[in-house]
């Protein structure tokens, strides 16, 4: 089926994305001025929620701004190459790391901040008594705080329908990912483990997210781009036509760097109490 996905197609994933990510940041921004009404006008309130709406925006446009001048860092002359490297690497998580200090510095302006939980249980309480629901989902159901019921067995069946479009997307989000990954200028000497991803996805992490009322699986098309891009080698060469172009020499493909962000995804679980420290 990937076979017929053609360059077209995989920009118009990568452009999708995009759009995604971008109305996501923007409509951020724009809470901060709907989410409080007396951000104008002469309520006492006034002066502190316009001062909230205005740090929050300078920090979420001088962090993106910040990211993007690290990301251009490696054409410039300071520094040795390695260091500008390290910061074009690096750029978003220094911006972030940077910009959350400086919130921190301000802290009697109230910016929304990340919010974490102080322990790690189900986020869903059975209704009437506050506490947590357990881990395991019941598929005859559990009364919640809600009202409703979690879905029982006649839910299962009424839920396939939306479920076929949910697979349909979780395939496509995962292959087109892989071919953006594997394109051949890219040079990669590995090839890539379309049946193999969606097998391991199938048996093992799908059924267990879906017992256990977690969050499904993605691809994580940036991040994953992101991880390739750190490992690339590149070069400025002239084309046919005069024109400086970039291309890829080596990518230096291994399993460290894997097996090393999930081993700090994990270790950020005991981490909370810094990460609510970072603005939304």
């Amino acid at each position: 089926c990937m076979k017929v996905c053609t360059r077209f197609t995989e920009e118009i994933f990568s452009f999708l994305i995009s759009i995604i990510f971008i109305v996501g940041a923007f409509t951020t921004l724009i809470k901060l001025y709907l989410a409080d009404p007396d951000v104008e006008g002469d309520d006492p309130a006034a002066p502190a929620n316009r001062a909230k709406a205005f740090l929050g925006t300078l920090l979420g446009l001088f962090t993106y701004f910040t990211a993007m001048w690290c990301r251009a860092f490696p054409k410039r002359n300071e520094t040795t190459p390695l260091v500008r490297k390290l910061v074009a690497n690096y750029g978003v998580t220094l911006s972030i790391l940077l910009y959350s200090g400086i919130n921190y510095g301000f802290r009697d302006v109230d910016v929304p901040c990340l919010d974490m939980p102080d322990e790690i249980v189900p986020t869903a309480t059975l209704n009437g008594t506050g506490e947590s629901r357990g881990w395991f989902v019941n598929p005859f159901g559990d009364e919640t705080a809600s009202g409703y019921d979690t879905p029982g067995v006649g839910f299962i069946f009424f839920t396939a329908v939306p479920a076929l479009g949910l697979a349909v997307l979780g395939y496509l989000d995962q292959n087109l990912t892989t071919l953006l990954i594997n394109r051949k200028d890219h040079n990669l000497k590995k090839g890539g483990a379309y049946h193999l991803d969606l097998f391991v996805c199938g048996i093992f992490i799908y059924p267990i997210c879906g017992f256990f009322g977690l969050p499904f699986t993605h691809a994580a098309t940036v991040r994953s781009m992101s991880h390739l891009m750190s490992l690339m080698t590149r070069e400025d060469s002239k084309n046919e036509h005069g024109q400086t172009v970039s291309k890829v020499t080596n990518v230096v493909e291994q399993r460290v760097t894997h097996l090393g962000i999930h081993c700090l995804l994990l270790a950020a679980l005991g981490l909370s109490a810094v990460l609510t420290k970072i603005p939304k």
